[in-house]
């Protein structure tokens, strides 16, 4: 995506909360900022009785930071967004990448002598850098060859697209993957990667649409029997229709928008939960928890 994402949410990497020993914006570097991230997880492990030293973590994170760049002014822009919401209730089901800047922390450092634009590579690390954007180790088609691509955040009118993007990262058709130089249309930017790939203005509350929820703005949805973008919906509206359409921290639940449960509260199905995982009756934790506390 836009930058290398600095979360691992295929893992289950849930959020964190606030901590003490912070580095100042000024002599904050890429060790100080896996240290202090991982540090804001220990309450989360504590909670459900996990280990606290969060090693795990921080070796994740130190992979990551060993091939990568940071970008120092959103390494502490995410923390801070996250010491923020450390008091919401469903804090420790939160993804990281839940924060726009926590997505654009570290960019991989490619090879200066690497592959051109267009050349067969087989990862991020054989191409070479190239202005404008990110150069990735991209498919051409979904099942095909990789070649080194320029990825290009998008401007409306811009194309071809590849597909849109929010803070959960890539979302929404796939588009142009042959392509030397591509663009990634941010709903962050108000902006959609239409079905003729190009980046167009995401629609506003009460405007016409016609196609999934990420056509309308960030925080809408398209309600498919009106087909007029809304605003997401709030606890005990109706989602029979729209499972899509529940707002942050509710899950459309039996065909109603509810609150997600907490680790450890009881629960019927994995629906009750934020973590989306419903053992022996109790809300258990997202299954790479312990993988990032310690066991």
């Amino acid at each position: 995506m836009r930058r290398l994402v600095v979360t691992l949410a295929s893992l289950g990497m849930w959020a964190v909360v606030a901590c003490s020993g912070e580095t100042s914006p000024e002599t904050l570097d890429s060790s100080g900022f896996v240290a202090q991230l991982c540090q804001l997880y220990r309450p989360c492990c504590e909670r459900e009785s996990l280990a606290t030293d969060v090693r795990p973590c921080r070796d994740s994170y130190a992979k990551i930071a060993a091939v990568s760049d940071i970008d120092l002014a959103e390494a502490n822009a995410c923390l801070a967004e996250r010491r923020a919401r450390s008091n919401d209730p469903d804090f420790c089901l939160q993804q990281l990448d839940s924060a726009e800047s926590c997505t654009r922390v570290f960019r991989r450092k490619p090879s200066p002598d690497g592959l051109a634009l267009g050349a067969r590579c087989t990862s991020d690390n054989d191409c070479a850098p190239a202005e404008g954007g990110t150069v990735r180790c991209a498919r051409t088609d979904p099942v095909g060859k990789e070649i080194c691509q320029l990825q290009i955040d998008g401007h409306a009118g811009d194309g071809p697209c590849l597909g849109t993007v929010d803070v959960s990262g890539f979302v929404g058709q796939p588009g142009f993957y042959g392509a030397e130089r591509a663009y990634l249309c941010h709903l962050s930017d108000g902006l959609y990667c239409t079905a003729t790939s190009t980046c167009a203005e995401a629609k506003g509350v009460g405007q016409p649409c016609d196609g999934p929820p990420w056509v309308c703005t960030s925080g809408n949805f398209c309600e498919y029997t009106t087909k007029t973008c809304m605003a997401l919906l709030g606890e005990g509206s109706s989602c029979a229709q729209n499972l899509f359409a529940c707002a942050r921290g509710l899950s459309c639940n039996r065909g109603t928008c509810s609150a997600e449960r907490a680790f450890g509260a009881p629960c019927t199905s994995g629906d009750d939960c934020g973590s989306k995982r419903c053992v022996d009756g109790t809300c258990a934790s997202f299954a790479g928890q312990a993988y990032f506390c310690g066991d």
